[in-house]
């Protein structure tokens, strides 16, 4: 009886997959002619080219960022992710744009991200039972694991397509918003792991990943990071957004990640650069 009881609920289980992703069909090709469906697919819709022709930082949360980075960004358009939120009390600059793509962040700390608020908030759409949605909230869908792989979503309407990182969801949303110019901020792309793991997961032992000590507490679970996955992704989305006039520079200070063409974050963000390029407009 046990034994039928567990084979009907496997069957339950499988239909529910199968219909979820059925549906997930039904929204990613109603989108792709024009016609979304659900309120925040239609919220993605009308961010199509919003931003057309301007330039976005996009914000990872390596040890190299600080507050002061931030401050300097209060008036360009940003998009941060995950636990951005614990340099809030330092600074007065709130992201245009805030994203949650990794499942043990949302799971962990569902609590805190709920309280992020005042802005266009991205989740990955696994994560409904976890975090609640406002007027500002979107939900997208991901192409997890990509075949062929690496691949590049032109509407993440339809869908968004995994590249290892948040940073390669929020890479992709700044192309669909018509940005031409990208800059990486705070991407140092040089991780220590832990000693210990939990099966696939790794156990946090001391933060130095990160912007914060505090940015994850001793045992915390956290995903392996997929270097080498990443830098494919990364490499595929250089070449991708090149052939479509879309710029990215890496504006870190320090830090690994060698793929992009390195530029200076304080130049970027003074007044001698904006005449540079007010002056270069005009030839």
């Amino acid at each position: 009886m046990n034994t039928q009881l567990g084979y009907l609920g496997w069957l339950w289980e499988r239909a529910g997959r199968r219909l979820d992703k059925a549906l997930c069909a039904v929204h990613s090709r109603s989108a792709n002619i024009g016609f979304p469906l659900s309120p925040s697919d239609r919220r993605m819709r009308a961010l199509r080219n919003i931003h057309k022709g301007g330039r976005a930082f996009i914000i990872g949360n390596g040890p190299s960022l600080k507050a002061s980075d931030l401050e300097q960004l209060r008036s360009e358009i940003t998009f941060a992710c995950n636990k951005i939120y614990l340099l809030f009390d330092q600074t007065s600059w709130r992201p245009t744009y805030y994203n949650v793509e990794d499942d043990l962040v949302a799971k962990q700390n569902a609590a805190a991200i709920d309280q992020v608020a005042g802005m266009t908030r991205f989740f990955h759409n696994g994560f409904e039972k976890w975090l609640r949605a406002d007027e500002q909230t979107i939900w997208y869908r991901v192409d997890d694991f990509p075949i062929p792989f690496p691949g590049f979503s032109i509407d993440p309407v339809a869908r968004c397509v995994w590249g290892g990182s948040v940073t390669y969801i929020n890479l992709q949303l700044a192309a669909y918003m018509g940005i031409t110019d990208i800059y990486l901020v705070g991407i140092d792309f040089n991780f220590k792991e832990p000693n210990k793991r939990s099966g696939y997961y790794l156990i946090n032992a001391n933060e130095v990943n990160h912007f914060s000590t505090n940015y994850r507490k001793p045992g915390e679970l956290w995903n392996p990071p997929l270097i080498d996955v990443q830098l494919q992704a990364m490499r595929f989305c250089r070449e991708f957004c090149k052939a479509r006039g879309i710029n990215i520079y890496n504006a870190t200070r320090g830090g690994c990640l060698e793929v992009f063409e390195r530029v200076n974050l304080d130049e970027l963000t003074s007044s001698k650069w904006e005449d540079r390029v007010r002056l270069a407009a005009n030839d």
